[in-house]
């Protein structure tokens, strides 16, 4: 069997990396990204049959129908809660669900997987998910998710998303419990070997000391801290875990080895350090896994759901 894969908001397309670890042959039909390297990146390596660079442009009545399994990880800055800018649908980031939605409506797979930030449950005080769920109770034979997984049980990162999932003419009922799930540890991912202490600036020395007496850390204890904040109030901080990574920030602080974390070990925490990046400046690359969904999770779902 052949899974006819399609993909919306690539990017660095994590479900194609779970794909591959699940040993599934693929036919890859289309795609879509607006970062131009990305978007070369999927072209050459990837090679889709039809790849877009603007969701919001094409003509999604006009996509190949007959999908087996579609995944999109829709813009997420429009409904978190660490954005100071919550329109919602009200921009055009916001309304990239709806072009999601149209093409579900339009290609008809037997299942689709759209990824979020938790954040969209609560956003609007609820209206927004019921707006979804609303649109999603129109589209006939389908059988819908809404899963709120944390990465931790995959990859030490404390990385909570909601999965909206769709299945197409089943009776079969699906479970997604993390139950039997314990969570990864931050040393499971770091190279211990890489003790290459990094000297602080005075500023960020300072604010790692107000953390440490603020959360009574114990700085020999496997304590992932993000200082690219000014603000002990932002700079968030994990007991072997790492915080929610970032699309802009290059400071995880490491506190037992007193480093940053390197682009390998945050590629780990997404499951895609079989990919090369080096296509990418380092600040692209941080962007692009911060932006990216956590491979681990999706081949969690897409093995559920194909086995």
């Amino acid at each position: 069997m052949i899974l006819r894969y399609a993909s919306d908001c690539s990017g660095l397309d994590a479900p194609l990396v779970a794909l591959k670890k699940l040993k599934i042959n693929y036919e890859y039909i289309f795609a879509s990204e607006i970062d131009n390297k990305l978007y070369n990146n999927i072209k050459l390596n990837y090679k889709p049959k039809l790849i877009f660079d603007n969701i919001l442009t094409r003509n999604h009545s006009k996509l190949p129908k007959k999908l087996d399994l579609y995944i999109a990880g829709f813009p997420c800055p429009s409904f978190s809660t660490a954005s100071r800018f919550k329109e919602g649908f009200n921009s055009e980031r916001g309304s990239i669900f709806f072009h999601c939605y149209t093409t579900i409506k339009h290609t008809k797979p037997k299942y689709f997987i759209l990824e979020n930030v938790k954040g969209l449950i609560t956003h609007n005080k609820g209206e927004t998910f019921q707006i979804i769920k609303e649109y999603f109770n129109l589209l006939p034979n389908y059988t819908m998710y809404y899963e709120v997984i944390n990465s931790k049980y995959f990859t030490p990162q404390n990385r909570t998303r909601i999965y909206i999932i769709g299945v197409k003419n089943s009776k079969k009922k699906y479970n997604f419990d993390l139950i039997n799930k314990k969570e990864k540890h931050i040393k499971t991912i770091i190279d211990i070997k890489n003790k290459n202490k990094i000297k602080l600036s005075n500023i960020k020395q300072q604010l790692l000391n107000k953390i440490i007496k603020h959360k009574k850390i114990n700085i020999k204890d496997w304590w992932i801290i993000n200082l690219n904040t000014s603000s002990i109030n932002y700079a968030t901080s994990n007991l072997n875990l790492s915080p929610t990574i970032l699309t802009s920030s290059q400071m995880y602080y490491i506190t037992p080895l007193q480093r940053f974390m390197t682009i390998t070990e945050l590629a780990k925490l997404q499951g895609l350090q079989s990919l090369n990046l080096n296509f990418l400046t380092k600040t692209e690359q941080y962007k692009a896994l911060g932006n990216s969904m956590t491979s681990n999770v999706i081949e969690f779902i897409i093995n559920i759901l194909l086995n």
